[in-house]
């Protein structure tokens, strides 16, 4: 996936934003720095009941690695 949008960026450039869409490349918009939306091609659509949920989630953009960092605290400990 390529970089995301900003929301204003998207507005400026929807039909790009569109035209790589269509092209298969899923575009995310962000609003206000976080993810808000994701733009994929028509034919990507799920609505038709023909895909299963492992399609779906094939088309689903990967996520960076550095996305989520972990918490290197040690686990509190728990009583049984």
């Amino acid at each position: 996936m390529a970089n995301p949008w900003k929301l204003e960026q998207a507005r400026a450039n929807f039909s790009e934003l569109v035209e790589k869409a269509i092209q298969g490349e899923t575009q995310l918009v962000t609003r206000h720095g976080h993810p808000a939306v994701y733009i994929i091609s028509a034919k990507h659509k799920t609505m038709d009941g023909k895909k299963t949920l492992f399609d779906v989630l094939q088309l689903a953009p990967k996520i960076e690695e550095d996305w989520l960092e972990r918490d290197k605290r040690p686990a509190r400990e728990i009583e049984f």
